[in-house]
This record gives C-alpha cells, sequence and structure tokens, in this order.
C-alpha cells in the first residue's frame, strides 16, 4: 500500500457541544472509563449499550463518555464499501432519554494498525521539568510522527499516544461527500492539545 504524508493525516473526533447528543455507558456514572482502553484497538462480541444523556437527535458519529468511536450504519457501510483499511466494528445499542431504543444501528470502531510511535520532540508545544529532572511534554502543538513506520492503512493509532486516532484525506473526502453528521477533522499539523 502506498504510504502517504503527514499533509493526507488528519485526527478524527466527535463534534461536542450542547447542541449534539452524548451518550454515557449504560449502569455506570458519567465520567469513568468503564470499557476498557483496549476497545479502541479490538472489536470483540461484547455489545455495549448507551444511555442518552444530554442532546436529541442521533448524528452518524456518536459522542460518549467511554472515548471509543461509535458510527452509524451508513457510516460503517461507506468504509467497507471504500474498502479503507485498519478498522474493525462490533454493534453498540443506543437508547434515548425515555428509555426506548435509538432506531438503527450503530457500531463501535476498532483502530486495528498503529504507525509507530509520536515523534515527542517535533509534536510537544512545550516541555515542563519535574523535580527530579524528569522531562515530560506539556501540550502538543501538532502530531509528527515518522511515515516510514506507517503501512498506509486509512484508520490508525501512534503508540504510546492514545490522544487521537488518525484517518486519511480519503475518509475524510468520503464522510464530506456522504454529508456525513458528528464528525470533526483536524490535519495533523494543526493539532492542538493542551496549549
Amino acid at each position: 500500500m502506498e504510504v502517504l504524508s503527514l499533509t493526507d493525516v488528519f485526527d478524527v473526533t466527535v463534534a461536542v457541544g450542547p447542541r449534539y447528543p452524548h451518550f454515557k455507558l449504560r449502569g455506570v456514572p458519567v465520567g469513568p472509563m468503564a470499557i476498557p482502553r483496549c476497545a479502541q484497538t479490538q472489536a470483540d462480541a461484547t455489545v455495549y449499550s448507551f444511555d442518552m444523556w444530554r442532546g436529541g437527535r442521533t448524528l452518524d458519529c456518536i459522542d460518549n463518555d467511554q472515548g471509543v468511536l461509535m458510527v452509524s450504519e451508513r457510516v460503517r457501510d461507506l468504509f467497507s464499501k471504500c474498502q479503507f483499511k485498519g478498522w474493525s466494528d462490533s454493534p453498540v445499542k443506543l437508547f434515548d432519554k425515555t428509555g426506548a431504543e435509538v432506531k438503527g444501528n450503530f457500531f463501535r470502531l476498532a483502530i486495528n494498525d498503529y504507525a509507530g510511535e509520536l515523534d515527542w520532540e517535533k509534536s510537544a508545544a512545550d516541555w515542563k521539568t519535574w523535580s527530579g529532572g524528569t522531562r515530560t511534554p506539556w501540550g502538543f502543538r501538532q502530531i509528527y510522527f515518522d511515515t516510514s513506520h506507517w503501512n498506509g492503512d486509512d484508520f490508525f493509532m501512534l503508540k504510546k499516544f492514545g490522544l487521537a486516532i488518525l484517518v486519511t484525506r480519503r475518509v475524510v473526502e468520503a464522510l464530506n461527500k456522504i454529508k456525513a453528521k458528528g464528525f470533526k477533522f483536524v490535519e495533523a499539523k494543526d493539532f492542538r492539545s493542551g496549549v
């Protein structure tokens, strides 16, 4: 597969705000991470249920308190039709504020590919030195990594950097073409966190 350049890489997140629906894992207070962190990278037979916590109409990308990317069936079918690489899926159940199951099928995406590690020196906005001399990044001004460790899959993450699910320009263009609702894309070079 063709290895692309960093200008073809985007961070994908869910659009958030009071007008967007937000779901929480059923039976768990808002906040605690109850789905194992590996759920971002492994699809399995577990069918998680989520209750609407705020907002209204369900979109193509589902905001939730567990940090997993959830999408509508039409988006999942688009990913299959376009033969995007680096993802797999598991079904989820969504319930509205009245407790009724939301119509339609929704899926938790697992990102199956890694593209090496984040280049901390080129990505960090600043550094903090702690007592004892330990130096850690203090915010990020971009996502930079060595593309020679990336096989060109359309969905991927970076090792030891769980802040970002990355996608190729092909994914962004396909989602824009169908006018998918609820996604937010930021070019890797424009990624900001903690700055």
